[in-house]
């Protein structure tokens, strides 16, 4: 017998109405002709979301996301959320909507306008032959689609399969509910699986065309590889000088995530250079490297003169405790059931600064420089040939069972990983699997109190550090001279 998603309590909708306005916030759902259905009371939730219709789409998105259209002839576009050029300081939405718009194809000059955008976003983009949608640098604002309901693509997957009626995967469950699975702190499904029958990710670097539901890659496009450090760490220092005035620009405070990380560090210097209000938290997750990462952001803050607070997250208790609370359940809608307990973060987080975060706050941290200076390269040898059991293994969770293997073959079939051109391929599964999955998922949960944007997200950010030896990369020399350009005082305390 088929179960659907109300029938379990981890997908009971809140009471609360603020927690209800918050659960998918900064989300949408579009379909190409007629609008969205819902099943349930999803429909009422969704009562103050704003609908748009744009030739043949049909959007809904959350009233706190930015929306940008231009109507021309043939081309349309629908931009969602914040998106701006960093490289280039251009920071009214309005006009690159308006150049993309100036586009009849998705030809390489089109496609090199993108590589330059930072923020968080998706594009809408018809050229007079159907709607293709494009995602940020990162991945960040997430694509959720079902191959068998052309059409319709949502931010989030509890939102999508209630549209297109996708009941539980119950052997994707079984994987959930496996001990391996379970220990993990990065929770994530293999290859493009979502916790729905026939509901996938679209993950970075791809186009989802909305007509066929297909996936096209999009990035890299040439051979990436080079020696110029120079050329790498005037590009980085260009996009934190503008990605920090858009973010002086638009937002009244910067919640930020601080560890005592080289990443982090990056992030905060051109905040603190801009002087950004910054209120800044860590996790407290327990153990010798938390505690002596938590004791050089106290130090940070207390040498920097900005707010700091201490997020505990390392009991038990804090995982257990307000299970069924409004803010959990929307926690539990928003993630999705995958998330299982690990949404205690979030709510942590949630308690912690709800009253201290306003409508008009950013909340981010250090995602991003994992891509830059690389994550799975331990043996210090790029990856030439992508198979599913090396992706299986890499992942580490259940990586010999054959369902892992399974929807990790699926995910190479679908992501042309033999078109990466001289790639190291871990840099590429990192950013599709890892960070466009769990990451943005991440992201959608702290949502709930404040908006939350990736710090390092642009093409072109990533391409021209990914390109570097993996030596160089290892040492961080970027990220170095990036925080001696905008704040070097922050290198007088020890990176943890």
């Amino acid at each position: 017998m088929k179960h659907k998603l109300a029938d379990y309590p981890f997908a009971q909708e809140s009471d609360d109405v603020d927690i209800v306005k918050r659960q998918y916030r900064f989300g949408y759902i579009a379909n190409i002709g007629m609008r969205p259905k819902f099943s349930g009371s999803l429909s009422s939730s969704l009562g103050h979301w704003v609908e748009l219709q744009v030739n043949t789409l049909s959007l809904l998105v959350h009233p706190e996301s930015p929306v940008y259209k231009v109507k021309s002839s043939p081309t349309h576009v629908v931009l969602v959320g914040h998106i701006f050029d960093a490289l280039n300081k251009e920071f009214d939405s309005q006009k690159i909507a308006e150049k993309l718009a100036a586009y009849n194809s998705a030809t390489k000059e089109f496609l090199g306008s993108l590589d330059s955008l930072a923020g968080r976003y998706v594009i809408f983009i018809n050229f007079g032959r159907g709607w293709e949608v494009y995602p940020d640098a990162f991945g960040s604002k997430m694509r959720y689609f079902s191959p068998s309901h052309p059409g319709l693509v949502a931010s989030h997957s509890s939102l999508l399969a209630n549209a297109c009626g996708a009941q539980l995967d119950f052997d994707m469950f079984a994987f959930i509910s496996s001990e391996s699975y379970r220990k993990r702190d990065v929770k994530n499904l293999p290859g493009l699986a979502t916790e729905y029958e026939d509901v996938y990710v679209a993950p970075a670097n791809h186009m989802l065309e909305l007509t066929q539901m297909n996936l096209e890659r999009f990035w890299p496009r040439h051979n990436v590889r080079h020696n110029d450090m120079e050329l790498a760490a005037a590009t980085f220092i260009q996009y934190l000088d503008g990605y920090s005035d858009y973010i002086a620009k638009t937002f009244d405070k910067e919640i930020f995530g601080l560890t005592g990380g080289m990443d982090s560090r990056t992030m905060l210097a051109p905040l603190l250079a801009k002087g950004v209000e910054v209120e800044s938290f860590t996790l407290l997750r327990g153990g010798a490297d938390n505690r002596q990462d938590l004791e050089t952001a106290k130090q940070l803050a207390i040498s920097f003169g900005f707010a700091h607070t201490v997020v505990n997250v390392s009991t038990e208790a804090s995982r257990i405790q307000g299970y069924f609370a409004d803010v959990r359940k929307a926690l539990r809608m928003t993630g999705g059931p995958q998330r299982l307990n690990t949404i205690h973060s979030n709510d942590t987080f949630y308690r912690a600064f709800k009253d201290k975060a306003s409508v008009n706050s950013n909340f981010s941290r250090g995602f991003g420089g994992e891509i830059i200076r690389g994550f799975f390269q331990k043996q210090g040898k790029p990856l030439k040939k992508a198979t599913a059991e090396k992706f299986a293994g890499i992942m580490g969770i259940n990586g010999q069972e054959e369902i892992t293997k399974h929807y990790f073959q699926h995910f190479i079939d679908n992501l042309s990983y033999d078109k990466c051109y001289d790639a190291d391929l871990f840099d590429i599964y990192y950013m599709e699997h890892r960070m466009s999955k769990w990451g943005a998922n991440a992201l959608t949960e702290s949502d709930l109190t404040a908006h939350s944007m990736v710090g390092m997200s642009c093409r072109k950010l990533y391409e021209v550090n990914m390109g570097l030896p993996l030596d160089v990369r290892g040492t961080r020399e970027v990220f170095k001279r990036t925080v001696q350009y905008f704040a070097p005082e922050l290198l007088n305390i020890e990176v943890c």
